[in-house]
């Protein structure tokens, strides 16, 4: 079974695409905190985050949008926070996209 195929079945189990909601709680970033979220898909965590009142930046780093976790386009001190949901094992070189991103406070979720 493909990671994409496991992913889908575990969605299905689970009665919605991915449970953002505990992770956002676990996580309680700041309402004007600078967000990245690196492989986030179509950007459901960050659509989560918004409809929860978060004002601050949010960026998305998905090859579905033409970017690449393996050269992140930013420099140190961008971001406040970084998640990484399910997105190692899809990587070709993960060490080069392990979240050094940015210089933040980095409370990262793998």
């Amino acid at each position: 079974m493909s990671f994409q195929q496991r992913d889908s079945l575990l969605s299905r189990l689970i009665g919605e695409r991915w449970p953002f909601a505990p992770v956002l709680d676990a996580f309680q970033v700041p309402p004007h905190a600078r967000v990245l979220d690196i492989g986030g898909g179509d950007g459901g965590l960050l659509r989560e985050l918004a409809r929860r009142g978060h004002r601050g930046r949010r960026e998305l780093v998905d090859p579905l949008h033409g970017t690449d976790a393996h050269a992140l386009p930013f420099t140190d001190g961008t971001f406040d926070a970084v998640f990484m949901l399910r997105v190692l094992a899809h990587l070709h070189a993960p060490a080069l996209a392990w979240p050094r991103p940015c210089g933040c406070w980095l409370r990262v979720a793998v």
